[in-house]
Parts: C-alpha cells; structure tokens; sequence
C-alpha cells in the first residue's frame, strides 16, 4: 500500500498530497532528500532553497528518514510537514545603526533624579514635593494679604465716581450742511410771508369772566373754630354762675337764658 504525505506550503497556495511506494526491505528508505525533489518536479522550486519543517516546528535534514519504521501510525495519519524558503539575508548594517544609536542615546545626559532615593530610603521626587509644599504653606499668608489688598482696591475703584469725560463733537461737513439747511428754511419761510395776501387781524371775542367756585363744605369732623371754643367757654362760666345764684336765693321764681352768640346774650325773665 502507498504511503501519503502532505505537504503544507505558502502564499496561499493549496496543501499537496504526495504518494511514495511502500519501503521494500531490499531498497533503502526514502528521505527526505527525495521529497525536496519530488517537489522540485511539482513547483520548480531548487531543492537547495527548500526547507521542511514538522508541525512542531522541528527543521529537517536532507539524511532525515521520511517514513521511520518505529511510526506504526502513518498507515492511518499521514505526516504533515510545512514547506518554507531559504532567503539570503544577513544583519545589512544593522550592528552599524545599533552603535550609532548607541552613541547618541549615551551623548544625551540625564537631568532627572527624582526615581533615585537618599540614604534613608525616600526617593528623591518625594523629598522635594515635600519641600514644594512646605515652601508654599511658608508663603499663604503673604498670598491671603495681597488678595486682600486687590480686594480693596477693587471696591475703592467701585465706590469712586466715573469722571466725566467731555467728549466735542467736530464735524465740519455736518455744521455746513445743518448751516445751509437752516438758511434755506428762513429763506422759504420769508418768501411765503412775503407771497402772503396781507389781511387785516379780526378783534378778538373777549372771553366770559370765570365763574366763581363755591368753597367746598366742611366735614363735621373738622377742627372747631376759636370763636366756638371761646362761646364754649361762656356757657360754662354761666352756667356755674347760675348754680352759685341759685344756692344763696333759696327759692326765688326768675330764671335767666344763657347768652347767644359769642358772648353777647340778654337776660330775660319769665314770671312764673
């Protein structure tokens, strides 16, 4: 029965399946050797720039035996090797561009220590952070008093009045043309008086006299008059008079009336 091997290649091409005749005991095994050219006849490739590989990974020899005689399993699981070039190349320069490289990353002298640490163990970026913030607890104060003193500053400027500015207004085109504008109004003005028919000015109708407003009445919740109070005055004083009068006669039949108006009342008697 034949044996199978397939052959796994590049560039997107399609996986080969290669057929062998069975190893006779008389006639030597086959090698890898006769695989590179038998490949050789199918893709015209030299078996020089071949190179096989396992599906490990594991690179083949020309002396490698194809079909190991140990492998009981090939009759069921062909082999798979992975067909890969031989390309001519080298490092082209690029030990030359390391140096290069080399030598300028050298020439170029680090400034920056924070990442190193002191003796006790802190590292260098951790000591000066702290200084920065000692230094700028230190200075708060003199920031708070001169934020302070543009906060006053600021109110005083507020609180000042706007000086006036005098702005003059100078436009010599504009004063012409209002100049020849005003002219030519008295002009037209004096011309249509002037065309005018003169007529003579009617006497004016005299106008009625204005009648007189009657003065509005007085609440009753105005203030009293002076006269009132002082007639207010009288009647009290008489009626106390009229009281004493009337204890010492005991029993006389003439009765007086109070006085009217302001003070200037008669006396009357009435006979019982």
């Amino acid at each position: 029965m034949p044996s199978q091997v397939i052959i796994n290649t590049f560039a997107g091409l399609k996986p080969l399946c290669l057929q062998f005749p069975d190893d006779s005991p008389s006639e030597s095994p086959l090698l890898v050797e006769d695989l590179k050219f038998r490949l050789t006849s199918i893709l015209n490739i030299p078996a020089d720039v071949q190179r096989l590989t396992t599906e490990g990974g594991r690179s083949l020899d020309n002396n490698d035996i194809l079909f190991p005689t140990e492998n009981t399993s090939r009759d069921v699981f062909p082999p798979v090797f992975n067909l890969l070039l031989r390309l001519p190349g080298g490092k082209g320069g690029f030990g030359s561009m390391l140096r290069a490289q080399g030598g300028k990353m050298a020439s170029q002298k680090t400034t920056n220590f924070e990442a190193c640490r002191d003796l006790s163990g802190r590292r260098l970026k951790t000591v000066n952070d702290a200084k920065k913030l000692a230094d700028y607890l230190e200075k708060e104060p003199e920031r708070k008093r001169k934020r302070q003193e543009e906060l006053m500053k600021k109110i005083e400027e507020g609180l000042k009045e706007p000086q006036k500015q005098k702005i003059r207004y100078h436009d010599p085109e504009f004063v012409s043309s209002h100049e020849k504008v005003m002219e030519d109004v008295k002009d037209a003005v004096t011309k249509a008086l002037a065309a005018a028919p003169s007529k003579a000015a009617a006497p004016r109708k005299p106008s009625p006299p204005a009648l007189a407003q009657p003065a509005a009445d007085l609440s009753q919740w105005d203030a009293l008059s002076d006269a009132e109070e002082s007639e207010e005055e009288e009647e009290e004083e008489w009626e106390e008079e009229q009281a004493g009068e009337g204890s010492s006669a005991g029993g006389s039949s003439e009765t007086t009336v109070p006085p009217l108006g302001k003070g200037k009342g008669k006396e009357v008697d009435v006979s019982a």
